[in-house]
C-alpha cells in the first residue's frame, strides 16, 4: 500500500440537480417592540441562469426540499416565525399552514431539510419542551419531557448529528442527557 503523502482535499461532490442557488443580500436584526431578544433575519437572493430574485420577505437561513423548493422561516417585523416555500422556476412564494401547538411569537424553529423535520419548543411560563413533526402533513416524530426554563428566554432549538438529535439551544451548561432529545430514524 503507498503512503497517502500530504493531506490532500476529498474531490468535490457536484451540486444537485434541484438544488436552488441562494445567498444573503442583507441583514436585519428584528426584535419585538419593547424586548431585548432579537433575531438576526435575512433578505435572500435566489439566482438562475436567467434571472435572480430577491425575495420580498425577512426569513432565517433557507433549507433545500429539492425539485427547486426552498423551505423558509419567515421573520416578521415583530419577530414572529412563520412557514413558507419559494418554488423556483414558477417564482412562486406559499404560506405554509403550522401545527396546531407552534406559536410563532415564542418559538426559534430548525427545519433539517435531508429528514423534512420541523423541531421547535412549546412553552409555558415555567417550562418547554420539544416537538419534531415530518412535513408535509405535521406528523409528529418526537416530543420531548418538559424543560424548566433557566431564563426568561423561549426554549430555541438546533439540530446535531445529521438530524439525529435536536440540542435545546439554551441553558448551555447543561449535559448532552438533559440538554437534546433523540430522534427515531425514518
Amino acid at each position: 500500500m503507498a503512503g497517502s503523502g500530504p493531506c490532500q482535499r476529498p474531490p468535490s461532490r457536484p451540486a444537485r440537480a434541484d438544488t436552488v442557488r441562494w445567498a444573503i443580500a442583507g441583514m436585519v436584526e428584528v426584535a419585538p417592540e419593547g424586548c431585548c431578544n432579537s433575531i438576526r433575519a435575512f433578505r435572500i437572493a435566489i439566482s438562475t441562469p436567467s434571472h435572480v430574485d430577491t425575495l420580498p420577505v425577512l426569513t432565517l437561513e433557507p433549507d433545500q426540499l429539492g425539485d427547486g423548493w426552498l423551505f423558509l422561516r419567515v421573520v416578521s417585523t415583530h419577530a414572529d416565525i412563520s412557514l413558507a416555500r419559494y418554488q423556483v422556476r414558477t417564482r412562486v412564494l406559499d404560506s405554509i399552514a403550522v401545527p396546531d401547538d407552534y406559536q410563532p411569537e415564542a418559538t426559534s424553529p430548525a427545519f433539517y431539510g435531508p429528514r423534512r423535520l420541523l423541531a421547535y419548543g412549546v412553552d409555558t411560563a415555567e417550562e418547554s419542551r420539544v416537538v419534531v413533526r415530518r412535513w408535509p402533513g405535521w406528523r409528529l416524530v418526537a416530543s420531548g419531557p418538559p424543560v424548566q426554563h433557566c431564563n426568561e428566554v423561549p426554549l430555541g432549538v438546533e439540530w446535531a448529528a445529521a438530524g439525529r438529535y435536536v440540542r435545546f439551544t439554551f441553558c448551555k451548561g447543561d449535559s448532552p442527557a438533559s440538554d437534546s432529545l433523540k430522534i427515531p430514524p425514518q
